[in-house]
This record gives C-alpha cells, structure tokens and sequence, in this order.
C-alpha cells in the first residue's frame, strides 16, 4: 500500500521536477519552463510559478559564489590568458562603473525581469560579479527579477495578457 502511494506521489510531482530542472538550465530558465508546464503538461499556475522561481533561483546563488572563487584561481595564475582575462574584466568594469553607479540594482533587477533571450538570472548574476556589485543586493534584486519575470510569462502562458 505505501508503494502505491509513493508511485501515485511521485507520478504528481514528476512533472513540476521537470520545470525544476528547466528552470534551473540558462538556455530554457522559468521563460520556457512555465510555458511547458502551463500549456503542454497543463499543471497548477500557482505551483508552475513556484518551482520554476525556486529553480531559477538555485542556479544564481551557486554562480555568484562559484565566479568569485572561479577569479580567485584565475588571480593565483600567471599566464598570457590569465593576464589577457584580467585586462578584459579590468576594462568591462572600469567603463562600466559610471553606468552602475548610477543605475546598479535596478538596472540589474530590470534585466533579470525582462522576459527575453539573453536575459535571465544567469546573465543578470554575470553581469552583478563582472561589474562587482554586493552579492546581498545583487541576489535581492536578481530574486525580485525573476519573480516579476514568472508573473510576466505566466500570464502571458495562461492568455490574461495576449502578445499583440
């Protein structure tokens, strides 16, 4: 009887582990995960939303520690590619740092909200570690972003908001 149940349970959840993992992926994130979970698997919207956020999450917290630590090691280094990796981070963050100081986290947080190719909570985690913006902030404005994101595509997913 218990094996039962836990087949029946894990047959139900099966299908929100899948927009997990989609939503956790930089080339799908929640923008093609909650679509698939809407309207070809037709689950829950409420609960869609919530794992793919929590999914899309997951990915920025192991980024923001994983480029610091990724730079250290490329800071402990000497070499023609690591001196080459410094002079372009070196530049990107030198021209940028007008632009973030004055614009900063929510430049970021607007990023990571706009559901299109190429922005997302990858991208937006990238950007905050190039351009050396606090990660408490960074991770607040990327979390606010991807909420506002899931909000956009779920009604876009579920027709309260038609693309015209």
């Amino acid at each position: 009887m218990a094996v039962t149940a836990m087949t029946e349970l894990f047959l139900l959840l099966q299908p929100y582990l899948k927009i997990f993992w989609l939503a956790m992926l930089p080339a799908t994130e929640l923008r093609a995960a909650i679509p698939l979970g809407l309207i070809a698997w037709q689950l829950d919207p409420w609960l869609t939303y919530f794992v793919a956020i929590i999914g899309n999450f997951i990915p920025a917290l192991v980024l923001i520690v994983g480029l610091e630590k990724a730079d250290k090691i490329m800071h402990s280094r000497d070499n023609w590619i690591t001196r080459l990796y410094h002079r372009y981070v070196d530049h990107l963050r030198g021209k940028a740092a007008p632009k973030v100081a004055k614009y900063g986290y929510f430049a970021l947080l607007l990023f990571v909200a706009l559901p299109v190719p190429g922005t997302g909570a990858w991208s937006g985690t990238i950007i905050s570690w190039l351009f050396g913006m606090r990660k408490g902030k960074s991770l607040s404005a990327i979390g606010i972003g991807i909420m506002i994101a899931g909000v956009i595509v779920t009604l876009f997913s579920t027709g309260i908001i038609k693309f015209i």
